[in-house]
């Protein structure tokens, strides 16, 4: 049973990689070797600080991120209105 997860767990890391190498490529004119090595490399510190520590800092960063998200996204329809509102007044 633990081959399995050690499978899910690597299987989940190589396409996540693969999903940043293909991301950041477009920024970037190297080749997807190279982007890959930089990237495992820039990950390599974050290894040191250990897992408790990471999900204690990074997991209400990216809830707090997600409720900004959450917040644009119902209020883009209530800005594009009002926006299309003050154009059709400021050419009526």
């Amino acid at each position: 049973m633990s081959v399995l997860l050690w499978f899910a767990i690597y299987t989940t890391a190589i396409t996540s990689l693969f999903g940043l190498i293909a991301r950041v490529k477009e920024y970037f004119k190297w080749s997807k070797g190279v982007v890959g090595v930089l990237l495992i490399l820039a990950a390599v510190p974050f290894t040191l600080v250990g897992f408790s520590n990471l999900i204690s800092y990074l997991y209400p960063l990216y809830g707090l991120i997600n409720i900004y998200v959450l917040a644009m996204i119902l209020l883009f329809p209530i800005i594009k209105r009002a926006s299309e509102r003050k154009n059709l007044i400021k050419y009526s």
